[in-house]
């Protein structure tokens, strides 16, 4: 009686085992057909997920260039509308309200002042030094790049992109030359005005250029050459 209770306690584990293996390779070999069945879903999820990644990547590129396009022409919006741009787009277009008279190094001996209540805008190519405007919505650029090319030349260069009208040459001091023109930006017409210093050898370039879309040309020549007399100074 023993040996039978003992015999059919052994057969009894068996069978338990042999169920719970069986148990085991079913499970297992379901997970393998579930992932086998799975794995052209898995193949599709990563493909859309990557091509969801890529379209955002160039959407923030392109807000970027956006952004850029916008900041290299926003000093022709208005004085007031500058004033109204929010926080974060000031930010993000290198926009900063003095509020106090600030000093820029155009090169090693010559300085700048850009007084308060200016707007002062960092955001700039690789040729701007610096662009500032006034509360009565002067505009101040201040390009300084090297250049094979004579004044006249790399002046159209710089404004080709801005409907260049009214060339003229006002005057012309050893590699000095006073330069008059008109642009088009934002469907505004400004009278320019600019001071152009091309170094001995005519190979670097840097001009001061005064655009308004309120002051004429006698006006502009004017206000030019009062805020270079004023802010303007060099080191001996």
């Amino acid at each position: 009686m023993s040996d039978n209770t003992s015999g059919r306690t052994i057969l009894s584990f068996l069978v338990a085992a042999i169920a719970i293996f069986r148990l085991i390779y079913t499970c297992s070999d379901m997970n393998n057909r579930h992932s086998d069945i799975s794995s052209p879903y898995n193949q599709q999820f990563k493909e859309q997920m990557e091509s969801s990644q890529a379209i955002m990547e160039q959407s923030i590129n392109n807000a970027r260039l956006q952004r850029k396009a916008i900041s290299n022409t926003i000093l022709y919006t208005s004085y007031v509308g500058l004033d109204s741009l929010s926080a974060m787009l000031k930010d993000d277009y290198g926009l900063l309200k003095l509020e106090k008279d600030s000093s820029i190094y155009v090169d090693i001996k010559t300085q700048v002042k850009i007084p308060k209540d200016y707007y002062y805008q960092n955001n700039h190519d690789d040729s701007l030094r610096v662009a500032f405007k006034s509360p009565d919505n002067l505009n101040i650029f201040i390009h300084d790049f090297d250049t094979a090319d004579d004044v006249e030349k790399s002046f159209k260069g710089l404004k080709g992109q801005d409907n260049l009208q009214k060339f003229k040459v006002e005057n012309k001091i050893d590699n000095a030359k006073v330069i008059s023109y008109k642009v088009l930006k934002n469907n505004k017409r400004f009278n320019g005005y600019a001071m152009c210093f091309q170094t001995k050898t005519n190979d670097h370039l840097t001009t001061f250029e005064f655009e308004s879309t309120k002051l004429s040309k006698a006006e502009l020549k004017i206000k030019s050459i009062e805020f270079l007399l004023k802010n303007m100074k060099q080191q001996k």
